[in-house]
C-alpha cells in the first residue's frame, strides 16, 4: 500500500472522513503535532492505531473533539476549572484528563477510567472532526518513540504503507504536543508540559476554586497520559545534553567525539553563541561558516525558546536524515515554553 499526501481540500477531507467512519485511520494536521487519527468510539478502529505506530498498549491516546458541545459524549464530569480551562484556552493545545463516558472504548484509554481529550486549534483537523461527525482518537502520526512529526513528510518517512492517507496542511505553528493537566484526583496535577507553559496556568483568578500543581507525576507503571512512562522523542544517534550556556562543555565534547571520528550534529542556542562573535571558539566558527569541520554534520542554532520549539523535531529528524552519531543539544531557558523544549530533551537523551 501506498500512503497518499494530498492538501486538505474539501475532497479531500471527505475522503478522509469516510475513512474514518469506515474504521480506518487517517493522519491529519494538528497546531502542535501532525496526529494519526481513528473513530475514538470504536475499538477495532483504534488498535489500529497502535499497529501502525507500534505502539505500546498501555499508552492511552488523546481524544480530539471539534468543539465544547462535543465534550458531553466524551467525558461525564466537567469541574468548574477545567470548564474555566476549556473556555480560556481551547481550541489550542492544552489536553484534560477527566472522567470518560461509557462511550469511550477501553482500547483509547488504555483500561483507564479516565479519558484525555482536547479541542485542536488546526482548522483541518477541525474540519475533519465535524466531516467525520465522531470525535477522533490520535496519538502522534510517527513511530513509537522516534521524534514527533511536524510536517506531513515525518508521517510519510515513518508510516508509508501502514496508513492510506495523510492530509498536509503545512507546518506545525507549535511544534510540541499540547500540555495535559489531570482532573481525575483531587487537586488538578501536570502530566506533560506543552504547548502551553505553565505559568499561564497557574495563579488562575477569576473566581475559580482550585490550583494546579506544578510538578507532573511520573509512572512507572501504567502511564495516565501520552509520554509519561516510554522514551520518546528520539533521534537514533545518541543525544548529549547540556544546560544553557555550557558552551565550554559543548565545545569539549564536540572536539572528544569528532577526534573519534564521530559524525555529530549541533543544535544550540543563538543567545550563547552570538556573544562569542569575537573570541577563538572552535564551536562559533562551525556555526558562523569560518571554518570547516568534516565531522561536524549538522549546526542548527535556536533563536528563542518560541522558535526551538517549532524547529526541534524537525531538527532531531535532520540527524536521522544526515546519519549522524551524535547529537550534542543544548537545554533552552528554562522558563515558559522552554520548559516544556527542556522535558522533551531530557526524554530523547540517553540518561533515560
Amino acid at each position: 500500500m501506498e500512503t497518499e499526501i494530498i492538501k486538505p481540500n474539501k475532497t479531500a477531507l471527505v475522503k478522509a472522513a469516510e475513512i474514518i467512519k469506515g474504521g480506518g485511520t487517517v493522519a491529519f494536521p494538528t497546531e502542535t503535532v501532525y496526529g494519526l487519527g481513528a473513530d475514538a468510539l470504536n475499538a477495532e478502529a483504534v488498535k489500529k492505531i497502535f499497529e501502525a505506530k507500534g505502539r505500546p498498549s498501555d499508552n492511552p491516546l488523546i481524544v480530539h473533539i471539534a468543539d465544547e458541545k462535543q465534550l458531553l459524549s466524551v467525558v461525564k464530569v466537567l469541574p468548574a476549572l477545567a470548564a474555566y480551562l476549556i473556555d480560556r484556552f481551547m481550541p489550542g493545545p492544552l489536553t484534560l484528563v477527566l472522567e470518560k463516558a461509557e462511550s469511550i472504548p477501553d482500547e483509547v484509554t488504555a483500561g483507564l477510567k479516565t479519558v484525555a481529550v482536547r479541542i485542536p486549534a488546526h482548522p483541518a483537523a477541525v474540519a475533519l472532526i465535524r466531516a467525520a461527525g465522531t470525535p477522533i482518537a490520535a496519538p502522534s502520526a510517527n513511530a513509537s518513540g522516534s521524534p514527533s512529526p511536524t510536517k506531513a513528510s515525518h508521517v510519510y518517512d515513518d508510516l508509508n504503507g501502514k496508513i492510506a492517507y495523510i492530509l498536509d496542511g503545512g507546518d506545525c505553528s507549535i511544534g510540541l504536543e499540547s500540555t495535559i493537566i489531570d482532573f481525575s484526583v483531587g487537586k488538578p496535577r501536570l502530566l506533560r508540559m506543552g504547548g502551553i507553559p505553565l505559568d499561564e496556568l497557574t495563579g488562575l483568578s477569576d473566581g475559580v476554586e482550585g490550583e494546579i500543581e506544578a510538578l507532573g507525576t511520573e509512572s512507572a507503571g501504567r502511564p495516565l497520559a501520552p509520554g509519561m512512562k516510554y522514551r520518546h522523542y528520539a533521534p537514533k544517534a545518541r543525544v548529549y545534553l547540556f544546560e544553557y550556556g555550557d558552551t565550554q562543555g559543548v565545545e569539549l565534547l564536540c572536539s572528544l567525539l569528532c577526534g573519534e571520528g564521530k559524525r555529530v550534529a549541533l543544535i544550540l542556542n543563538s543567545q550563547s553563541y552570538v556573544a562569542q562573535s569575537g573570541t577563538q571558539s572552535g564551536i562559533f566558527k562551525i556555526i558562523a561558516n569560518e571554518t570547516t569541520n568534516e565531522f561536524v554534520i549538522r549546526a542548527a542554532l535556536m533563536n528563542d525558546a518560541e522558535d526551538y520549539a517549532r524547529r526541534l523535531f524537525y531538527e532531531l529528524r535532520e540527524t536521522d536524515r544526515k546519519n549522524a552519531d551524535a547529537v550534542i543539544c543544548e537545554k533552552a531557558v528554562d522558563a515558559g515554553i522552554g520548559r516544556s523544549v527542556n522535558n522533551r530533551l531530557e526524554k530523547a537523551a540517553d540518561k533515560l
